[in-house]
């Protein structure tokens, strides 16, 4: 196991971190939070650049995992989310909180605003491909002929024309930015 070393005076030896930036600091350079310690950058309130640097192939993951939690959550919010009328709201936001989470956990709890529009990006692909999954599992319900084509057609126009459908989308989305943007 390697030895930490401290942010600011590169010879101290560590085993602490900042409780919200994850990088190690020694006790001299902490400052004291209710819970834990904190580094000078984030006692005094600055951005951390750590928390809003992430690369490109840290993104590519966090998108591809982000969209799998969301077509999956996607697909409960079109089956069950739609059904109980304005409920459904509330399960949107859950749905929104635990796609933001997902985002976090895979890019190393990275923030900002490409976190926050790959959230929103994969949110908005989930309920979609959630929508046309429904409508492919049960094309009889949506088409008389039972074609999967047309079915995924009309149950997606239909959506459309739902003005609940877009305030389960918003509060997803909502859920799903706070759950970025808070700590």
């Amino acid at each position: 196991m390697s030895v930490m070393r401290c942010k600011c005076r590169k010879q101290a030896e560590t085993g602490l971190r900042c409780i919200r930036c994850e990088v190690p600091i020694c006790p001299d350079c902490s400052r004291s939070a209710p819970v834990g310690f904190l580094c000078r950058g984030c006692a005094d309130g600055r951005r951390s650049l750590h928390l809003y640097q992430i690369d490109a192939r840290s993104l590519a993951l966090g998108y591809l995992g982000t969209l799998a939690v969301a077509l999956f959550g996607g697909w409960i919010m079109a089956d069950y989310g739609m059904r109980i009328g304005f409920f459904g709201c509330f399960l949107a936001f859950f749905y929104g909180n635990v796609v933001g989470e997902a985002g976090l956990r895979i890019t190393g709890r990275k923030r900002g605003l490409p976190m926050e529009i790959m959230v929103g990006v994969c949110i908005a692909l989930g309920l979609v491909g959630g929508l046309s999954l429904v409508a492919m599992l049960h094309p009889h319900y949506f088409s008389e002929g039972g074609d999967v084509a047309t079915a995924t057609q009309s149950y997606l126009l239909s959506q459309l024309y739902r003005p609940l459908a877009y305030v389960v989308f918003g509060c997803a989305l909502a859920g799903g930015i706070s759950r970025i943007r808070t700590l």
